[in-house]
């Protein structure tokens, strides 16, 4: 038996398998955030566009438009408040 031995590795064993993992960890979430957003939202979106539909209705307006983005809204009934039984 040898009286020399290789020394620990600093911080432990589990030390680096930690980072380790948290590293992997921290590539995988952004891949697959990413796959799901370019595989699944973007074509949604770009049927959407395609279809006309657009609910933030910031489409381009010719010169004639009136120049605000407001859109009157119809106020709710006091009804609509109330506590239902």
């Amino acid at each position: 038996m040898s009286s020399i031995e290789p020394a620990p590795p600093p911080g432990g064993p589990r030390l680096w398998a930690a980072s380790a993992a948290r590293g992997v960890a921290w590539l995988l979430s952004r891949l697959l955030l990413g796959a799901v957003f370019y595989g699944v939202f973007t074509p949604l979106a770009a049927l959407r566009r395609l279809a006309g539909r657009e609910p933030l209705g910031l489409a381009w307006r010719p010169a004639h438009a009136p120049s605000s983005w407001w859109r009157p809204r119809n106020p709710r009934p006091p009804s609509h408040f109330e506590k239902s039984s």
